[in-house]
C-alpha cells in the first residue's frame, strides 16, 4: 500500500490522531505512516493509535458488529467497556485467583491482635460498654421494635475533691503506667465479675501511693465502693454471663425499654459519648460503619496448656448510638443501624483453619439464643472452646473488602475477565503504554471538538487528562495537595454527565468526597448525585437522593441557552482574536504588540508626561511599521552622540545652557540643518563684527547682543 501520509510532520499526524481517535479507518491510515518512522517520538504515538484502535474494535465488539475496520462514530460510554469480556489463556485465569486469595488473606487477620478475633474485655476501656442482667433474645426483640435507653447503677460518684484535678489525674495515670506493685497485682485479673474487687482494691492502693507523692492528706476509704455489692443491693445481676430468655426467672426489667450496665450515671454519659464519638469519626472518615453490638463469645486458648483466654465475638449487630432529642433528658439510646445480625467472618475463617470446625450459617430470622444452640455443639467438636453469652457494645473493624473480593459473590470468571483487574494486581502484564504529556494548543480550532466545557479553572496538563478520559484512556494522575487534583476529577464528572455517562467516584476519605460534591452542586449537577457515602449510605438517604432526581426539572429555556451558548462563542473568539494580534509581530522590526505595549509603559515611567509629550514632538517616524532594525540601531547611536555632545556643551559653559542649547526644535537625528544653521549664523556674526569696525572709526560703539542699544541708536542719530 502506498504512503499517502507521508509527505506530513509528525505534528500534524499527532493532531490527526487525536481528531479521529474513534474512526479506526484512519487510524489504520495513520498506524500504517507511523510504522515506517523509527523516531522515539513516533514510537509512542504509535503505540497510543494502537490502544485506540484495539478500544474501538473492544467497543465495536460489545455493539455485535462484525467487522471494525473502517468504523466511524462517537465512543460509547466507559462502562460499557468493562463489560465486555476479554478472553484469557487459562493460566492468567488463575493468576488472578491466586493474587485474590492472597489479597484477601491479607485483608482478614487471624491473630490475637484482632478484636474479631481476641477481644479484650475491660472495665476501664472508653471504647466499649458491657450489659448485665438482661436476656439476648428479648434485648434483640426489644431493640428491632425501637431505640433503647440506658439503666446505670444507682449511686454517687465518690472521687473526693482533691483528686479532681489536672495534676492528680496526670500523676495517677502516669502511675497506672509505671507501678510495678500495680501492674503486678492487675496483671492476672480476668474479666470476671469477681476480679471487680480485686481491681479496685489496687486502684485504691495506687490513690493512696499517689496521693503522698503529691503530700495530700491520707483518706481512710474504709469499705469503700463494691459495684457487685451495690449492684446486688438494687436488684441488679452483676454477672456478665447473661441467662437464656427461657429462664423462669424472667422480670419486668427484661422486657424494659431500658439496658443494664455496672456503671453510675456520670461514668456511663461519658462512656457513651466516647463511643458515638468513635464511631462517627470512623464513619466521616472512613465511610464504614463500626458501631456494633456483639451477642456471644467464644472462648478459646492458644493450645493445651495456655493460660491465657481469650474471647471472639460471634454475632454482629450494626448499632447507632444517638441522643434523643424529643425526650426531656435527651440521653444516649441505642438502636439498629442499616442490616442485620451476621456472624463474624474473622471467627469463621479462624474455626475452620485454626480448629477444623465449620460454623453453621446464619438462618432467616433467626434470634441469638437459636444460633448459640447450634454453634454450641459445634464447639464441643474442638478443644477448650466455650460459649460465653456475653453482650458487648464497641466499635469493631468491618470486614466490607474481604466480602467484595469473594469470587462467589460475581458472576464466573468475573475478575479473570476483568479489562483491568488482572493487570492491577500483577496476575498479568498492566496493558497500554507509557502516558502522554505532551500539552495541546486547546486555543486551535483542530481541538474544538475535544475540549470539555469546564466548570471550575483548569490549566493546560490538567485539560489534557480531562481530554485523554474523555476518550476513555485509563490513567492514574499524581500531584502533591494543592495542585487541583480535586478541581480535575469535578471536571472530569462534569464533562461524563454532559456526555450522558454515569460515573462512580470513590475516595478513602469522607472529605475528599465532599468538596466534589460540593463543587458540583454549586455548578447545578445536584439532582445527579447519589451520595452513598458515611452518614449519607442509609437507606433514607438513598431513597431521598433518588427522590430528588426524578423530581428534578430544567429550568432553563433551550432558545435562552442557545443563545447564552452563542454569546459565551462570540465571547471566546473576541478572546482567541485579542490573543492572536497581541501575539502577531508587527512591522519590520517583528516585534508584537504585546512586547511592544509593555515598552512604551516601562520608558513613560521614567518619564513625566510633559517630557514625554515633547520627545514624541521632536520626533516621530513618517510610517512606523517601516522601521527597521538597523535604522533604529543608528538612530539610538545618533540620540547616543547627541546626548553626549549635550552634556560637553554644558560642562563647557559651567553648567549654564546657551540659547543654542536651549532652542525647541533642535533635531538630534537630523544634525544637517542645525550645522547649516550655524554656518550661517557664523557668516552673519563676521559681517556684524565688519560693520561694528568701520563704525568704531566713526566713534560709535557697537553694542554686544546683550547690551543696550539706545546709546549706539543716538549716536548714529547725531551722525
Amino acid at each position: 500500500m502506498s504512503r499517502l501520509l507521508a509527505n506530513l510532520p509528525l505534528d500534524q499526524l499527532r493532531a490527526m490522531a487525536e481528531r479521529n481517535w474513534d474512526k479506526v479507518g484512519e487510524l489504520d491510515l495513520i498506524l500504517i505512516e507511523l510504522r515506517h518512522r523509527n523516531t522515539h517520538a513516533a514510537g509512542k504515538l504509535r503505540e497510543r493509535v494502537e490502544i485506540w484502535i484495539e478500544d474501538c474494535k473492544r467497543f465495536a465488539a460489545t455493539r455485535g458488529a462484525t467487522s471494525t475496520k473502517g468504523t466511524t462514530g462517537t465512543m460509547a460510554e466507559p462502562e460499557t467497556k468493562p463489560d465486555a469480556k476479554v478472553p484469557r489463556d487459562p493460566q492468567a485465569r488463575d493468576w488472578t485467583y491466586e493474587a485474590i486469595a492472597k489479597l484477601r488473606a491479607k485483608l482478614i487477620d487471624l491473630s490475637r491482635k484482632s478484636p474479631l478475633i481476641a477481644f479484650k474485655h475491660t472495665s476501664r476501656s472508653a471504647s466499649q460498654l458491657r450489659f448485665v442482667d438482661e436476656r439476648p433474645d428479648l434485648l434483640f426483640e426489644r431493640l428491632t421494635e425501637g431505640a433503647m435507653g440506658f439503666e446505670p447503677l444507682p449511686g454517687e460518684e465518690l472521687t473526693p475533691k482533691d483528686e479532681r484535678t489536672p495534676q492528680f489525674g496526670i500523676a495517677y495515670e502516669r502511675a497506672r503506667l509505671t507501678d510495678e506493685e500495680f501492674l503486678s497485682a492487675t496483671e492476672k485479673l480476668g474479666q470476671d465479675e469477681r476480679d471487680a474487687r480485686a481491681w479496685q482494691d489496687a486502684e485504691r492502693s495506687l490513690r493512696a501511693l499517689v496521693r503522698a507523692q503529691l503530700g495530700l492528706p491520707k483518706l481512710d476509704y474504709g469499705k469503700g465502693l463494691d459495684v457487685s455489692a451495690l449492684a446486688r443491693a438494687h436488684g441488679f445481676d452483676p454477672s456478665y454471663d447473661l441467662k437464656a430468655s427461657d429462664d423462669d426467672d424472667v422480670a419486668a426489667h427484661h422486657e424494659d425499654d431500658s439496658i443494664r450496665v455496672l456503671l453510675t450515671r456520670k461514668e456511663l454519659d461519658r462512656r457513651l459519648k466516647t463511643i458515638a464519638d468513635r464511631a462517627t469519626s470512623h464513619l466521616r472518615e472512613t465511610g464504614h460503619h463500626t458501631l456494633h453490638l456483639a451477642f456471644g463469645f467464644v472462648q478459646w486458648f492458644e493450645d493445651d496448656i495456655s493460660d491465657i483466654i481469650s474471647h471472639a465475638p460471634l454475632l454482629l449487630l450494626p448499632v447507632v448510638l444517638a441522643k434523643d432529642e424529643g425526650r426531656a433528658k435527651k440521653d444516649y439510646r441505642l438502636g439498629l443501624w442499616e442490616g442485620g445480625l451476621e456472624v463474624n467472618v474473622a471467627l469463621i475463617e479462624k474455626a475452620r483453619e485454626h480448629w477444623g470446625l465449620n460454623l453453621p450459617a446464619l438462618r432467616e430470622n433467626e434470634t441469638p439464643e437459636s444460633y448459640f444452640v447450634r454453634v454450641k455443639a459445634v464447639l464441643d467438636q474442638g478443644r477448650r472452646l466455650t460459649l460465653r453469652m456475653f453482650i458487648t457494645l464497641s466499635v469493631l473493624p468491618p470486614m466490607v473488602l474481604w466480602r467484595d473480593l469473594d469470587p462467589e459473590k460475581w458472576p464466573e470468571d468475573a475478575f479473570a475477565e476483568h479489562r483491568l483487574l488482572p493487570g492491577l494486581i500483577g496476575a498479568t502484564e498492566m496493558g497500554g503504554g507509557d502516558g502522554d504529556d505532551s500539552i495541546i494548543d486547546i486555543d486551535d480550532p483542530v481541538h474544538a471538538a475535544r475540549v470539555p466545557a469546564l466548570i471550575t479553572d483548569a490549566d493546560a496538563s490538567q485539560h489534557r487528562a480531562i481530554i485523554d478520559m474523555a476518550a476513555g484512556r485509563d490513567m492514574a494522575i499524581e500531584g502533591p495537595p494543592g495542585t487541583g487534583k480535586s478541581q480535575t476529577i469535578t471536571n472530569m464528572i462534569a464533562t461524563a454527565l454532559a456526555r450522558g455517562k454515569r460515573v462512580l467516584f470513590v475516595a478513602e476519605k469522607q472529605a475528599a468526597l465532599r468538596v466534589v460534591s460540593d463543587r458540583l452542586r454549586v455548578a447545578g449537577f445536584g439532582p445527579l448525585l447519589l451520595e452513598l457515602h458515611g452518614d449519607k449510605a442509609s437507606r433514607t438517604e438513598v431513597y431521598a437522593g433518588i427522590r430528588e432526581r426524578l423530581e428534578a426539572r430544567s429550568g432553563s429555556d433551550p432558545r435562552a441557552l442557545d443563545d447564552k451558548r452563542a454569546e459565551l462563542r462570540r465571547h471566546r473568539d473576541l478572546l482567541r482574536r485579542y490573543l492572536s494580534l497581541v501575539r502577531t509581530p508587527l512591522g519590520d522590526l517583528g516585534e508584537t504588540a504585546h512586547a511592544l505595549a509593555w515598552r512604551k509603559i516601562r520608558l513613560r515611567a521614567l518619564f513625566t508626561r510633559e517630557q514625554a509629550k515633547t520627545m514624541e514632538a521632536r520626533w516621530s517616524p513618517e510610517d512606523p511599521l517601516e522601521l527597521d532594525r538597523p535604522t533604529l540601531a543608528e538612530n539610538r547611536e545618533l540620540l547616543a552622540q547627541f546626548g553626549k555632545a549635550l552634556l560637553a556643551v554644558d560642562q563647557g559653559q559651567g553648567g549654564t545652557r546657551t540659547s543654542w542649547a536651549l532652542a525647541d526644535r533642535l533635531d538630534p537625528f537630523d544634525q544637517s540643518k542645525a550645522l547649516d544653521a550655524a554656518a550661517e549664523s557664523g557668516r552673519a556674526a563676521r559681517a556684524v563684527a565688519e560693520v561694528a569696525a568701520h563704525l568704531a572709526n566713526l566713534g560709535v560703539t557697537v553694542p554686544n547682543p546683550n547690551d543696550e542699544i539706545w546709546a549706539a541708536c543716538e549716536q548714529l542719530a547725531a551722525i
